[in-house]
């Protein structure tokens, strides 16, 4: 597997300034809430940061409409910040508001974590969105994402996401690391799985037997070559 940086930002435009200047003219025109109430917002000193937050999520939910090979990263991972997985599940144990599943627990002491820090550019796939109407295996949901060039990640990918962008999912979100499976103390097959719930973050684990089939609404954590 070929790891790829993050595509690189462009700065907006001057041009494209403009037009949002304009845009944000129209909508305090609109305003319902009157001049009074404007200026109490112009005057907050989180303006800036919660715009930008809005900016983003209105740009993921448009993203989410665009055909899979047209989208960019949903996030760029970090691996190998951690010397070893010791290290790393201390690092997750002592995380506010972020939790570990004892199943999770179990397959992480298998994980290799990369040798040097590197940058890994990562997608959500959507098991519908690949053409599935039902529970589908996880090998037949890896072929059609290769076909569309869309590869598994590293397991270290799970614990890392949990850590690094617990943020970016809304409660109830989740995702499937698109990893190969981990063998459990059992000797059972798993894979990481990544959701937040309404207490709080998690790194969880699943199935990853061979047989086990997937709903069309799951989504999975792969990467592009």
């Amino acid at each position: 597997m070929t790891q790829r940086t993050s595509v690189e930002v462009k700065p907006v435009s001057t041009g494209l300034a403009v037009q949002l200047v304009r845009m944000d003219e129209d909508f305090v025109r609109q305003y319902p809430g009157g001049l009074a109430r404007l200026e109490l917002a112009k005057g907050h000193p989180d303006i800036k940061a919660r715009t930008f937050a809005l900016w983003d999520e209105l740009a993921r939910e448009r993203e989410l409409a665009l055909p899979l090979t047209e989208r960019g990263p949903w996030a760029n991972v970090q691996l190998g910040t951690y010397p070893n997985v010791v290290v790393l599940e201390k690092e997750i144990d002592t995380r506010n508001g972020l939790d570990m599943g004892s199943w999770a627990r179990d397959i992480l002491k298998k994980v290799s974590v990369a040798s040097q820090p590197t940058n890994l550019d990562l997608y959500i796939v959507g098991v519908g969105e690949l053409g599935f109407t039902k529970n589908t295996r996880r090998d037949v949901i890896y072929a059609a994402a290769e076909k569309l060039g869309f590869y598994p990640v590293p397991a270290e990918v799970g614990p890392q996401v949990a850590l690094q962008f617990g943020d970016k999912f809304a409660i109830g979100e989740w995702a499937v690391v698109a990893s190969e499976p981990i063998l459990d103390s059992d000797r059972s097959p798993s894979v990481f799985y990544v959701r937040r719930s309404g207490d709080g973050f998690w790194l969880a684990a699943s199935y990853g037997r061979a047989d086990f089939g997937w709903n069309p609404v799951d989504r999975f954590l792969f990467c592009r070559k």
